[in-house]
């Protein structure tokens, strides 16, 4: 556990912040509850075939996103080591006391320095950096797929379909909500619960979607969400953007960019040895 002092244990990395840990359960619920209410009220085309594809489909992006998110919350983000040797423009921290390369920043909340700290999401309970920005990135791209998927499945509920005679709706030809749940066959709670989660996968994609394209605008321009709010400038000579992705999701392109898995980089060797010309 990372206590609140900054102390981390050998066997697993895990910031203890309780109000974080409202903010995990919060999302395990809503990501919990959404994938049960779109297996059992979703509509999707293609007969019975292509309703098992994609109900298998959402239920693998489901498992990803918890996977990605798990292992985003419980991988190290790239903290800084204590026993690093000093090299040329190696500074102190003020406030940790340990050895701060170019491009760490100090995390008030996980009491350590962390390379190329992104920023602290309180939705993962832990920093965004060098060593989790992969799960970080697949976690906010699964969760999208899963919304959208939520909405158009659980919106044919709401317009007849001449395609599928047989497939009940509860707007049908009624304009207002109150009369159209009043005829509707369907129980009040699976109507409730189509729309609730309708209404929250509706919101929730586009905050996403602005997380995903914040993420991939400060990778292609090699500066960190903090460096962006510090007014760092971009580099006057861009390294090519296949480059800069490959930097937080491994050697590729390859399918284990798909998987929420640590990238293989020789981080802690390069921390040791003082090497930070290409971070």
């Amino acid at each position: 556990w990372l206590e609140r002092p900054g102390v981390v244990a050998c066997c697993m990395w895990l910031v203890k912040d309780w109000c974080a840990f409202a903010y995990v359960g919060i999302t395990y619920l809503l990501l919990a509850v959404s994938n049960v209410v779109v297996l059992r009220l979703g509509w999707w085309p293609g007969g019975s075939i292509g309703a098992r594809f994609c109900r298998i489909m959402y239920e693998l992006w489901y498992g990803l996103s918890m996977w990605a998110h798990l292992s985003c919350m419980l991988t190290d983000p790239g903290t800084v080591p204590r026993d690093i040797q000093y090299a040329d423009g190696m500074k102190q921290c003020t406030k940790c006391r340990a050895p701060k390369p170019p491009r760490a920043h100090h995390c008030s909340v996980c009491r350590r320095c962390i390379m190329k700290m992104d920023h602290h999401c309180p939705w993962v309970n832990n920093c965004v950096g060098q060593g989790n920005q992969k799960q970080f990135l697949l976690f906010v791209v699964y969760v999208i797929l899963q919304c959208w998927a939520a909405m158009l499945s659980l919106g044919s509920n709401f317009i007849d379909n001449d395609d599928s005679p047989g497939h009940d709706v509860f707007l049908s030809q009624e304009r207002q909500l109150g009369a159209a749940v009043a005829r509707s066959p369907w129980p009040v709670g699976d109507v409730v619960a189509c729309l609730a989660v309708f209404v929250v996968a509706m919101c929730f994609v586009w905050f996403v979607i602005i997380m995903l394209f914040d993420q991939l605008s400060n990778i292609f321009s090699d500066r960190t969400g903090i460096e962006v709010l510090q007014g760092v400038p971009e580099k006057p000579v861009q390294r090519p953007w296949k480059d800069a992705l490959k930097e937080v999701m491994g050697r590729g392109p390859s399918l284990w960019w798909l998987v929420p898995t640590s990238p293989k980089y020789a981080f802690s060797k390069r921390l040791r040895y003082g090497k930070f010309a290409h971070l």
